[in-house]
């Protein structure tokens, strides 16, 4: 999309001067925008398919009325009757993306944030539980009748496509450890949690919070899904130094062992995933990083 279409867009609507205009390279459902203007920067979400953002805000509305540091929605559009999009208009949060910044904080800002993600999610779990399992709006029913069904299906999925590349032969078989879950998995109820709360998703500006963004759905089933998405996603992104997160948004989970071999058979699961997509677009110098998920794969699922 123009960055052009999108600074006519915000002036006609806003009745405003519109300074700069910058894609946001990042956004797997949505194009995203960074717009100067006179007194202050805003953020517009735009999709051809406007039905992406036909919960969001209302998702906002709710999880901010339970103190949860989400944008201000300044105007919505899903009618696409002047733009051939729909669009979302919305304050800008300052801070970057928690993946970029984690390196960088110390033990001391890890653990506060870690607190107070805990704290969020805390707040969401206690929502009424859902009807289904899987990924919807606040209160909608879930397309899973377990969550089981869920997370086999997410394994094969991606397992599937993986195979078919040049890691297929180094794919160990996650089948057992499937097996050793499957009584945990059956009996999972349906909870809802934030499901993309992670290493993106959670800004931050000099080692503190600064809010938190992308709500068009949540996740009904096993809150510790995003847990182990944190922990993949801090492996694939940030390495090292920011393990000690991590371990203290277990520790103020208040996980138990099981519970803790459970994120790593999760952890797991996104790690093929992640994997799934790098065979589909691969990028320079992931070689290094394959082989870092692959020895993370195999650790996590204690092979």
């Amino acid at each position: 999309m123009e960055e052009q279409a999108i600074s006519d867009l915000v002036r006609d609507v806003l009745d405003v001067d519109v300074l700069a205009v910058r894609h946001m390279n990042f956004g797997h459902n949505s194009l995203t925008y960074d717009v100067q203007l006179p007194e202050r920067h805003i953020m517009v979400r735009t999709h051809h398919n406007a039905s992406v953002f036909a919960h969001t805000e209302r998702n906002i509305t709710l999880l901010a009325r339970l103190g949860l540091p989400v944008p201000h929605i300044i105007t919505t559009d899903l009618t696409m009757t002047h733009v051939p999009f729909g669009y979302m208009l919305l304050d800008k949060i300052p801070g970057r993306d928690l993946r970029y910044e984690l390196a960088a904080m110390s033990h001391e800002q890890m653990t506060v944030l870690a607190q107070q993600i805990v704290s969020f999610q805390h707040k969401v779990m206690a929502l009424a539980p859902g009807r289904g399992y899987g990924f919807v709006a606040i209160g909608g029913e879930g397309p899973y009748a377990s969550w089981l069904q869920l997370i086999k299906d997410a394994v094969y999925k991606s397992l599937s496509v993986v195979r078919q590349g040049p890691l297929g032969e180094k794919m160990p078989d996650i089948g057992n450890k499937l097996s050793q879950f499957e009584a945990y998995l059956e009996h999972v109820p349906p909870t809802c949690f934030l499901d993309d709360l992670t290493t993106k998703n959670v800004l931050i500006q000099h080692g503190r919070l600064q809010g938190c963004i992308d709500f068009d759905c949540v996740c009904y089933g096993d809150p510790l899904f995003n847990l182990s998405l944190t922990q993949t996603g801090v492996l694939s992104d940030v390495g090292e130094p920011g393990l000690f997160y991590v371990e203290e948004l277990c520790r103020c989970w208040q996980i138990t062992e099981q519970q803790r071999q459970v994120v790593n058979f999760y952890s797991a699961i996104h790690a093929i995933d992640f994997l799934k997509f790098q065979f589909e677009d691969p990028g320079e110098g992931h070689g290094l990083w394959t082989e870092r998920m692959l020895k993370a794969i195999n650790s996590w699922l204690e092979l």
